[in-house]
């Protein structure tokens, strides 16, 4: 049986083909099948609350008080209207479910308002204009998505990477996948100015599922833009190649140690040089020992290959040019 959320799902995903096709007469497609989507998500987040409920009693415009035939009262539906998006944000308040608000209650607004006119009278709505104003919207689909616990990525695939992409969402969602990562140990490195992107879509938009979790080794990773997964030690060495890039492009033109190595301890690339106090960022090794001449830090590349407590060079000094 076909649930409300995969509705919603259907008419959102139909929608966002009608916003990219330029045939102009899509755009009234478009609207509605974007709208009737948005509604039905919201309602889905509502018997999400309430898995054990009946949908009906739920979802229903109106209600009725009968008799049970055992002394008391039970509430029916009353007729087959369901709530609209008036009754749906009084819902949400009711079950204690944080209604949108700000721009994206505006937006929501003008959504319902240009669905109307489309529907029921002559409408002077361009195609662009339609665009903007499901564009508007956007923010809203993620934040039901987040509400319900499920992935938008999964639920509408290429529809919703274009979503994302767009700039209506794409800065929140950058926001919400730097919170998600910022309580690791080298979060300070990540910007939202130009986030790591994903080898696989593009965008930069990589989180981790558990935002509470500070242990690089213990990252389970996605892309919020297009769903695709991570190894724990990929994603790291992925993010730490491309957060310096621009330092490993500086030492390979211009000369100068490389921006990061592989780890001794965790035979990962992962070995930051390019900071003031170089560590591993996937296993967290930080070596403590300096050398004994000049007093140099003996991290990966600057130790001496003989090892011992002297640095390469220190080392050459003493054996070799001695």
């Amino acid at each position: 049986m076909t649930t409300i959320l995969e509705n919603a799902a259907k008419s959102i995903t139909l929608g966002i083909e009608d916003i990219q096709s330029d045939d102009p007469k899509r755009a009234l497609s478009a609207i509605r099948n974007f709208y009737a989507g948005v509604l039905l998500l919201g309602k889905a987040c509502l018997l999400n609350q309430a898995k054990s409920a009946d949908p009906e009693l739920i979802l229903a415009a109106k209600y009725k008080v009968v008799p049970d035939g055992v002394g008391n009262i039970r509430f029916e539906a009353k007729g087959a209207s369901t709530i609209d998006v008036h009754d749906l944000e009084q819902r949400f308040k009711d079950f204690g479910i944080k209604w949108v608000a700000g721009d994206a209650k505006s937006a929501f607004a003008a959504l319902r308002n240009t669905r109307n006119a489309v529907e029921h009278s002559s409408h002077s709505h361009s195609q662009a204009a339609i665009k903007q104003t499901v564009g508007a919207c956007y923010p809203i689909v993620a934040d039901f998505f987040d509400i319900l616990g499920e992935s938008p990525a999964g639920r509408l695939g290429a529809s919703w990477t274009f979503m994302a992409e767009q700039e209506q969402l794409y800065s929140k969602l950058v926001t919400g996948c730097l919170t998600s990562l910022s309580k690791l140990p080298w979060a300070m490195y990540l910007t939202k100015n130009d986030p790591a992107a994903c080898p696989a879509c593009g965008l930069g938009l990589l989180t981790q599922s558990d935002p509470d979790n500070s242990d690089p080794q213990l990252i389970d990773a996605i892309c919020h833009g297009c769903g695709a997964t991570y190894g724990t030690e990929d994603f790291v060495e992925l993010l730490v190649k491309d957060i310096f890039f621009s330092d490993a492009y500086f030492a390979m033109t211009q000369g100068g140690e490389p921006a990061w190595v592989e780890c001794p301890e965790c035979d990962r690339e992962t070995f930051v040089l390019a900071i003031d106090e170089p560590f591993c960022f996937f296993c967290g090794y930080d070596p403590k020992g300096e050398c004994r001449v000049c007093g140099q830090k003996l991290t990966p590349g600057i130790e001496a290959d003989m090892g011992g407590d002297l640095c390469q060079g220190c080392w050459e000094e003493t054996f070799i040019h001695q």
